[in-house]
């Protein structure tokens, strides 16, 4: 975007083998200076995306152990239907308003197609079955291409249009910094900005940023910057026990100045729902992929292993695994058709937030099967389902779990309707 800135910020089976196996079953650019085949059928995962998914689950473990980076593998999902896709999704080929002055609201220009929902829901359970990490990466440009298509001028959704269409790669980072970004006005379209974010997922690989900031009268305003300063960002931060290849960290704005059109839609449009809470659905389709691998490995191992498969216990594991993980399915694909309707409102966004409370709870019980199921093959270094598990359960946790559950719960007391026609 520019002007928007100046540089003023031990098991008997093969670990990757049978990685890819379970995924082929189932750079820093600036903005406009970064085209897609099409998505396909949501139900069948075409040609050239099942080699892509095959490819980018056969790197995991490299990714997971800091041997690679997953920047090759995001141009890869994104030149296999991914851009196209999270372009139609966003809206970004229709909109040619100008949102900036229009009030922040839902209506039919806020929804997508059931069709493109199916597809979206697919795509990211697909990568999520192939890498986690990876899909938390692309999940966040999803979100991003969304929150543009919804606030933005027709300026920021041109530019957005032809760097997605260039496979540059979209983030959102919203998790504060010790000192938050803060915007402070220097001239009459002009801002410099002070603090940072942390947990800022895709250092290095993420060119633009959606951001948020809080503005003068404490009001949270979102941004569309460029992030591609490899100094401002600092992934020695990023020391956790899973989602290590997303290449989080910290990214400092200090003394980056931006002007007017850098502001995305009006002040508080970033917690305007379906679109924020109700926003869930994504990541958590991403969850399940990861869920479904594991269980996955877990199927294999029982089938390949002799002796196992003809025990009426594991039979029991592996027949509760598959009922978790289509549980886990029917309420996320649901929450997501629900969120993205033209007239979706807190009964939707409180199904999509029982919809992740739902998938923790049968992502859960569903790991400690496998684990059982497995025993201790499933916990040396290397085997698929090690990785998954750090990953899964690491992602699991984020973020802000008591207020979402808290946020539901009150819809479903306080609403007049009966339960089991809420939604």
């Amino acid at each position: 975007m520019k002007g928007h800135h100046t540089a003023d910020m031990a098991d008997e089976q093969k670990p990757g083998a049978q990685n890819a196996d379970v995924a082929s079953k189932g750079r820093s650019t600036r903005c406009e200076e970064d085209c897609a085949t099409g998505a396909g059928p949501a139900q069948r995962v075409p040609d050239t995306l099942a080699a892509a998914l095959e490819a980018v689950a056969a790197r995991a473990g490299a990714a997971d152990a800091g041997e690679a980076t997953l920047e090759a593998d995001v141009k890869l999902l994104l030149a296999a239907g991914g851009a196209q896709l999270a372009i139609i999704y966003g809206g970004l080929m229709s909109a040619h308003t100008d949102k900036r002055t229009v009030p922040v609201s839902k209506g039919a220009e806020d929804a997508a197609p059931k069709a493109n929902i199916d597809a979206v829901f697919d795509f990211l359970r697909q990568v999520g079955r192939a890498n986690l990490s990876l899909g938390r990466l692309l999940e966040g440009h999803f979100n991003a291409v969304r929150l543009i298509g919804l606030y933005g001028t027709a300026a920021q959704r041109a530019s957005a249009f032809l760097a997605a269409q260039r496979h540059g790669l979209f983030g959102v980072w919203g998790a504060d910094a010790a000192a938050p970004v803060r915007l402070v006005r220097t001239a009459a379209d002009s801002y410099r900005l002070t603090g940072g974010k942390r947990f800022a997922s895709g250092l290095g690989s993420v060119g633009c940023a959606v951001v948020t900031a809080r503005d003068e009268d404490e009001a949270l305003q979102l941004l569309m910057i460029d992030v591609d300063d490899a100094d401002r960002g600092d992934p020695s931060a990023w020391q956790t026990d899973g989602m290590r290849a997303t290449l989080s960290g910290d990214y400092d704005f200090t003394g980056l100045s931006i002007t007017e059109d850098a502001l995305l839609g009006p002040p508080g449009a970033y917690l305007q729902e379906p679109h924020f809470e109700g926003g869930v659905w994504r990541y958590v389709a991403v969850q399940l992929g990861g869920l479904e691998a594991l269980c996955e490995a877990a199927r294999q191992h029982v089938r390949v292993k002799p002796g196992l498969a003809g025990s009426v216990l594991n039979q029991a594991r592996v027949a509760q695994i598959a009922i978790a993980c289509e549980n886990a399915r029917l309420w996320s694909r649901q929450a997501a058709q629900l969120v993205e309707r033209a007239d979706a409102g807190e009964a939707a966004v409180a199904y999509g937030l029982l919809a992740r409370e739902s998938f923790e709870q049968n992502a859960v019980q569903a790991m400690a099967i496998a684990d059982r199921l497995t025993g201790t093959a499933s916990h040396f270094s290397g085997h698929p389902i090690e990785r998954i598990r750090r990953d899964l359960g690491f992602f699991l946790r984020q973020a802000n779990l008591d207020g979402k559950l808290e946020k539901a719960a009150r819809h479903v007391i306080e609403t007049p309707t009966a339960m089991g026609e809420q939604w």
